[in-house]
C-alpha cells in the first residue's frame, strides 16, 4: 500500500458522532505539521459512524499504519470519547508542538511510541572549545489529568513559630487545563 502525507495548515476540524481522522489502509501516515501553523482536531463524546464499529475506531486521530508527526507547526487534539492519538503500528512524534487531552490515554500505540528529541546549534555550532552543543539538560515528559496541581505549586510556610507550637500554612493551587 501507499505512504500518504497530509499536511495541516491551521485546520480546525470537529466530528461530533466519530474521528475528524481515520486511516484504514496505508503503509504509513506522515502528518506535518506546517509552519507556523495553529490545528485543532476534536471528536464527539460517542461514535455513531459504521466505520468505528468494524475499526474500532478509538482515537480522535486513528492509523492502522504507521503513523509519524513532523513538523514545527502547533496540534492540539481533543479526544473526548477515548483517546486522543491511537496507531495499531507505530507511532513517531518527530517535531511540532503537541498538546492532548483524553479520556484515556493521550498518545497510544500498538507496536510502539517513539518520540524524538533533536538538538538544535544553528545559531552557535559546536566548535572545538565549546561544549555546549547537544541535550545537556534534565528533559521530563509530563503527563497529568486536567485538574491537577500546579508544578511547584505547593507552598508551606511557618507564620508563628514558638516554643510551645508551630502554626503551618500550606497553600497548593488547582490547575484545571
Amino acid at each position: 500500500t501507499d505512504k500518504v502525507k497530509l499536511v495541516l495548515n491551521n485546520l480546525d476540524l470537529t466530528c461530533k458522532d466519530g474521528a475528524p481522522l481515520v486511516v484504514i489502509e496505508a503503509d504509513k501516515l506522515f502528518l506535518t505539521l506546517d509552519t507556523g501553523s495553529q490545528n485543532t482536531l476534536s471528536d464527539g463524546t460517542s461514535y455513531t459512524e459504521t466505520i468505528a464499529e468494524s475499526t474500532h475506531v478509538a482515537g480522535t486521530i486513528f492509523s492502522r499504519a504507521d503513523l509519524t508527526i513532523n513538523g514545527t507547526g502547533n496540534l492540539t487534539v481533543h479526544g473526548n470519547n477515548k483517546h486522543g492519538i491511537v496507531s495499531k503500528d507505530d507511532i513517531r512524534i518527530e517535531g511540532g508542538k503537541l498538546s492532548v487531552d483524553a479520556p484515556n490515554h493521550g498518545v497510544k500505540g500498538k507496536d510502539s511510541v517513539v518520540i524524538a528529541v533533536k538538538v538544535d546549534n544553528s545559531v552557535q555550532p559546536a566548535a572545538r572549545w565549546y561544549t555546549g552543543s547537544g541535550i545537556y539538560r534534565h528533559v521530563w515528559l509530563t503527563s497529568v489529568n486536567s485538574v491537577h496541581i500546579a508544578h511547584q505549586g505547593v507552598f508551606i510556610t511557618t507564620p508563628e513559630v514558638s516554643e510551645d507550637k508551630a502554626v503551618v500554612r500550606i497553600a497548593t493551587p488547582l490547575k484545571n487545563e
